[in-house]
Parts: structure tokens; sequence; C-alpha cells
């Protein structure tokens, strides 16, 4: 009988111990290795979560386009490396939908012991350069307030895994960039009343959303653009010009006019250009020194 009752409780405990595995990871999303969302088992010495809670995907998309941080695009001591520091969106509108809609499933279907792990691979920079960035780490609800903490903040990736920081966010954060707290935003801080760089609490209450941010990757694509087509419109007025003044000295306008057209649909870019739009990717931050160095070396010596 004693037996029986033993063989009863074992396996009692080997079923809650598995339900309890079944809970520490769960995928609600994932596309690749690097963009996922998943329920995990939270720590413990966070007390109770405010979950599930009902958050839409358009309230999420808002707070985490509303996430802004800092990295410094040189290393230089004092003064200087506080001028070399510039300010960044993390995300574009665009980037972050598919992300917002499945975080605020998880949070839908997370429990007050669960929190949700996040992770977006991301491109940034032009057809001819670019960079492979990750931004990944841990969220949860508490006192009202959703907690962001990273473990990369938009850092470059490489071919190799190993160099992508796996590291606890709560115990260590080697990220190059520091995040910025905004309205209705506070920076978190450690038992010595210490600033962390890497944990972001913003209000659910009012979410600080900043208008339209000027996201880096709309910044590098769009503006080119735009400024193509008026060229384009332009071209049809020339014509009109040319007719009317048949009998009137305006032969040589006509004669500088096709020279604009021929500059116009050039294929390549001038080494000036190339190297001015090097410099821009490299004062946004979305280059390293030397990849900037590495790039520049490549263009001039075509020269």
């Amino acid at each position: 009988m004693r037996k029986s009752i033993i063989s009863l409780l074992v396996i009692l405990v080997a079923l809650s111990m598995g339900l309890d595995l079944l809970k520490k990871s769960k995928y609600v999303w994932r596309k690749n290795s690097y963009s996922y969302v998943r329920l995990s088992k939270a720590d413990k010495k966070l007390g109770k979560l405010d979950q599930p809670a009902d958050i839409s995907a358009e309230q999420m998309r808002k707070m985490l386009t509303s996430v802004r941080y800092a990295r410094a695009w040189v290393n230089l001591p004092g003064s200087l490396g506080a001028k070399a520091t510039k300010e960044y969106d993390l995300f574009a509108s665009d980037e972050v939908n598919e992300l917002a809609v499945y975080m605020a499933k998880a949070f839908n279907q997370a429990d007050s012991s669960q929190w949700v792990d996040f992770s977006l691979e991301l491109f940034r920079g032009k057809s001819f350069i670019g960079l492979d960035r990750l931004v990944d780490g841990i969220a949860f609800i508490k006192d009202g307030k959703l907690n962001l903490v990273f473990r990369n903040i938009g850092e470059s990736m490489s071919a190799s895994e190993e160099s992508v920081n796996n590291s606890d966010p709560f115990k260590y954060y080697p990220g190059s960039s520091k995040l910025i707290a905004g309205t209705g935003q506070e920076l978190a801080k450690d038992k010595r009343d210490k600033t962390l760089k890497n944990w972001v609490k913003i209000s659910m209450a009012a979410p600080a959303i900043q208008a339209e941010p000027a996201a880096q990757p709309e910044v590098e694509v769009e503006p080119a653009e735009p400024q193509a087509q008026p060229q384009v419109q332009a071209q049809p007025e020339q014509p009109k010009a040319q007719v009317k003044p048949k009998s009137e000295p305006a032969k040589p306008q006509a004669k500088t006019q096709p020279a604009a057209e021929k500059k116009e649909p050039s294929p390549q870019k001038s080494v000036k250009e190339r190297l001015t739009d090097l410099r821009e990717l490299y004062d946004k931050g979305l280059i390293t020194e030397e990849e900037y160095n590495k790039k520049r070396k490549e263009i001039l010596d075509k020269l």
C-alpha cells in the first residue's frame, strides 16, 4: 500500500515538473532564430506581474516606437565624447508592426509568473552598404508600467553567433548604447541607486508617443525618391519654353537644357556623392568607425 502511494506521489511530482518545464518557454511567434516572441518563466524576485494584460497591437506599437537611445559614433574622452554621442529611434514605424502584434498577443496570454522574451533582426543602411542589427530583451508589466530590459540595443551582428550577446540583461549589459527616458518614461535603478542604461519603464496610462519620429531607415531611403520626382516632372515644361521663342534668342537655353537631361539618368554616383552617403551612415551611427574607414578606402582605391 505504501509503495503504491509513494509511486503515485512520484508520478504526480514528475507531472508537475513536466508542466512547469512546458511553462518555461512558449513561442507566440517565431520567424527565425533572431525574430520571435515567446513566453518564459519570470524571475521570482519580481513578484507577481500585472498579467494577463489587455493591450492592443496599436498601443504596443506606439510604446515601442517611443523608445530612443544614444550611442557615440566615435570613442573620444571627456566633453569631446559627449559631443560625439547622438540620439536615435530604436524602431522605425514599419519595422515594429509585426513585432507589436505578437507582443500584444503574448501579454494577453501571459500569467502573473511569466514575462515576454522578444527579439527582432533589422537591416539598416542603403543597398550598397548596410548592417544586420539586433534588438532583443525582456518585457513585463509591473505597477502599471511596461518594463523593457534589453540584451541588445541595435547592436550589429556578424556571421558568428558567438558575437551575439546572450547574457542575463538584469545582471550584465555590455552594449555600446544607452536608453533615453522620454515623457512618461523612466530608467530603472539598481540597489545602489545607479541608473541602468538598458532598462526603461513606460507608463501604461499615458505612454510617451513622439510624433512621427525621424527613424534611421526612413531617413536613409525615402528622401532620395521625392527629390528625383520633381526633376522628372520639370522636364515636360522645357519643350514648351522651346516652342514659343523660336524667333527669340532662346537657343543657348535649349542647348543647356539637354545637357541637364543627360546628367539626370546617370546610373553611377560620383566619388564625392558616394563618400557623402558613406559619411552620412557613419554620422548616424549605422556603421562603425572600422567599417567606415574600410569602405572609404575601397572607394578611394578605385580612383
